[in-house]
């Protein structure tokens, strides 16, 4: 299973009956399926898996963040967290702008004022 169906399975709820370690797995983006139903830092234009996709992302740094040398590192400000997200479909990166809560296409511009 890809990920994309893997993400549909979770969006549409598949009981996935005859694969419960997949199941249980998937169990890990429920969180995500509920935050991208309501969370506008996914990109709204697309489809729910995507979101779902995207929310995992921002999930994932909220869990870094938890680390004690991560949170050490970001209140020294010696350490930044960016999340980007894959797009499969087109093979773009977008990268999430906590400023605009959206993820923005991935460019040299966003590219210098994400990293610089």
């Amino acid at each position: 299973m890809s990920a994309i169906s893997s993400l549909r399975a979770v969006v549409t709820g598949a009981a996935l009956d005859d694969a419960p370690n997949l199941k249980k797995w998937l169990d890990h983006a429920r969180p995500a399926l509920a935050m991208a139903q309501q969370q506008p830092g996914a990109t709204r234009d697309r489809p729910l898996q995507d979101r779902v996709s995207q929310s995992n992302v921002l999930l994932q740094l909220e869990h870094l963040s938890t680390y004690p040398a991560v949170r050490q590192g970001l209140a020294h400000k010696t350490l930044s967290l960016v999340g980007w997200w894959f797009d499969i479909a087109t093979g773009d990166v977008h990268v999430y702008d906590p400023i605009t809560r959206s993820f923005e296409l991935l460019d040299k511009d966003s590219l210098d004022r994400f990293t610089g």
